[in-house]
């Protein structure tokens, strides 16, 4: 079922400031199938770089690295999740930043254009990151290139198990989830089918750690090596729905999974996620576009980080 959101609702709220800045993503066929039904991504990383600390809990706690990974082919932003609270993935971020080590690494993957700017001071950076191309070459060296894809938040860093960040943020403020969900309602990208390749212009948009509280309808189960998927209405915190038929991923073994699980029938869960574009609705919607651009409402989902 197409995703809705109320239209009532969006006509009472204020207007939202969205930055439109454009930007084209070229993905490969195969690999938008082999990830549009998985909940997180495993595989070889080089970490070209890392902050000394991580951001303060009001700016939402992420120690963030730059990074590689041949098969995704465009430049990576890997994230641990509340780094305080785990020092061992710190400090193996650190002695392995910048080395030529290869890193095993699981962790949620995300597509959305939001850290697309160039980062001050890397005179390395070598391509424009409002053009990004599965498979091209990239130059960058700080610990921010401008990126459209995440590893974020980070669940297991070689040996180091990342699991126990996934929790709230104590001391950042959430996303509206009324502003949220309607940033996500309103934004628009163009689709083109190029053979073995989609490019996937969309609009740059942030609100991520959103705020919201969700209650799984009768349909739309996929229980998946790496977690399920559950097609959940949307609600504020009034007990409103904003929403409807957005599908949610949670990952497997957290505490979310385990909440949603357990819940009755007229019971919401009040939980805090992440966006990220729909391959799954993106490999759908391509079907018989026959090179021709489509403009669409943007193909989202979210990952649900933690029940609050």
């Amino acid at each position: 079922m197409r995703k809705i959101l109320l239209l009532s609702v969006i006509l009472s709220l204020p207007f939202i400031s969205i930055s439109y800045s454009q930007v084209a993503i070229t993905l490969r066929k195969s690999f938008v199938d082999s990830m549009k039904d998985k909940i997180s991504y495993t595989g070889d990383f080089l970490l070209v770089a890392a902050p000394e600390k991580p951001h303060a809990a009001a700016a939402d706690g992420d120690l963030h690295m730059s990074c590689v990974a041949r098969v995704v082919g465009i430049p990576i932003v890997a994230e641990i999740m509340n780094a305080k609270d785990n020092k061992e993935a710190v400090r193996f971020t650190h002695f392995t930043a910048g080395t030529d080590k290869i890193v095993k690494m699981t962790g949620i993957w995300r597509i959305w254009a939001e850290h697309v700017a160039r980062e001050k001071g890397d005179d390395e950076t070598n391509y424009d990151p409002k053009e990004q191309k599965q498979g091209a070459k990239y130059t960058f060296s700080g610990t921010n290139p401008g990126h459209v894809f995440e590893i974020h938040p980070i669940l297991q860093l070689g040996d180091v198990n990342c699991m126990n960040t996934l929790k709230d943020i104590e001391g950042y403020s959430y996303k509206d989830p009324t502003r949220a969900f309607t940033a996500y309602a309103n934004a628009q990208c163009t689709l083109t089918d190029m053979d073995t390749k989609i490019l996937i212009n969309v609009s740059t948009l942030g609100f991520n750690y959103a705020e919201f509280w969700l209650k799984p309808v009768n349909e739309g189960l996929l229980v998946v090596d790496d977690g399920r998927f559950i097609t959940c209405d949307i609600y504020d915190a009034n007990g409103t729905i904003i929403a409807y038929s957005i599908r949610v991923g949670f990952p497997k073994g957290s505490d979310v999974e385990t909440a949603v699980m357990g819940l009755n029938s007229v019971e919401k869960l009040h939980v805090m996620g992440l966006p990220r574009l729909s391959l799954r609705d993106i490999a759908k919607n391509i079907e018989g576009n026959n090179g021709e651009p489509t403009e669409q409402p943007l193909p989202f989902e979210m990952i649900a980080i933690t029940a609050l």
